[in-house]
């Protein structure tokens, strides 16, 4: 069992870590609205680095002895949901990947292009969606602890 002090410190550095993914999911949606020029590529490829190594920590953070552990702690049952949100943390670090890679490698004195900006609006839902998947199964685990079971 993991002591107390130490949850809260993983519980602290997971929420800062939601901050910055936050921070950073804004200052791109900014950016994508800007007119497109070589330095706003720059700025958002910037961005983009940044998500790229942030993800990694969330993902390290939920499950090494984060929210994860203690939904499974809680709900032995439900480790198939545990293991898909995994898969789509991943899922969703090696999509951003390829794409700060094509982004980086196609015309990087041009501006950014709409298919472009598409592609990156179209993964900025699908994280959004992967947290809201995160949350309800953290609410959903901690309410029938306190609601009791249906």
């Amino acid at each position: 069992m993991i002591k107390p002090k130490k949850v809260i410190e993983r519980f602290r550095d997971l929420t800062d870590c939601h901050k910055m993914e936050s921070r950073l999911i804004g200052e791109l949606r900014l950016l994508l609205e800007q007119p497109a020029t070589a330095p706003t590529r720059h700025a958002i490829l910037t961005i983009l680095n940044r998500l790229l190594d942030n993800l990694p920590l969330h993902i390290e953070l939920a499950s090494q002895g984060g929210y994860l552990i203690e939904v499974r702690r809680l709900r032995p049952s439900w480790q198939r949901h545990i293991k898909a949100l995994r898969r789509a943390n991943a899922c969703s670090l090696s999509s951003l990947h390829e794409l700060c890679k094509r982004i980086r490698h196609e015309s990087p004195s041009e501006p950014i292009d709409a298919r472009e900006c598409g592609e990156i609006k179209a993964w900025i839902r699908s994280l959004r969606s992967l947290r809201e998947q995160e949350c309800q199964l953290l609410q959903n685990a901690f309410s029938i602890d306190i609601g009791g079971e249906a």
